[in-house]
């Protein structure tokens, strides 16, 4: 089963290939990724990462320092569209996997960074890992952070441009 992808992460990506663009990069990264989902900081990948005990301006402040040191690049893009990297795109293969082992219908920030932590190959994963954060421990959060939404009666409703962060209940209707 494809599952879709909400706004949120859509919208995301796009920033992260704003992000891209401002470091004179060929493609979107994994980097400009986490950097874009931490500078939205309304989802709940920044909530399981807050969970972990992460502070954010560190791992900000690494992405940042990656960012910069890929800005060497030369840049060559056409039509003004960032393509993903070959590494992200590898990645991305799994997001309807990891969504269907979280038991969620669509695909959202934490099956994003659990794609990204799930790829030991890229830089990041070992930044991230240094951090305390690798995909074990951030599903683990993220299972914990659902169940006890439900125990609350509540949802662990991960459209965000629908309703995370504004004062809509997300409370089951019985």
């Amino acid at each position: 089963m494809s599952r879709g992808i909400i706004p949120k992460v859509k919208t995301i990506i796009e920033n992260a290939g704003t992000i891209s663009r401002s470091y004179n990069d060929n493609f979107v990264r994994a980097e400009h990724i986490i950097l874009a989902i931490i500078n939205d900081g309304k989802n709940k990948g920044v909530d399981g990462l807050i969970k972990l005990g992460v502070n954010l301006n560190d791992i900000s402040s690494e992405m940042i320092m990656m960012c910069g040191y890929n800005s060497l690049r030369v840049v060559t893009v056409k039509n003004g569209i960032i393509p993903l990297h070959s590494d992200i795109v590898n990645a991305f293969k799994y997001l309807n996997k990891i969504s269907a082992s979280l038991k969620d219908n669509e695909i959202n920030t934490t099956h994003v960074i659990l794609a990204i932590l799930n790829d030991k190959s890229l830089e990041v994963t070992e930044i991230l890992e240094a951090y305390g954060v690798n995909s074990s421990k951030f599903e683990g959060i993220i299972s914990k952070i659902k169940s006890e939404s439900e125990n609350m009666g509540e949802t662990f409703d991960e459209n965000e441009d629908l309703s995370y962060g504004n004062k809509k209940s997300n409370k089951k209707i019985k």
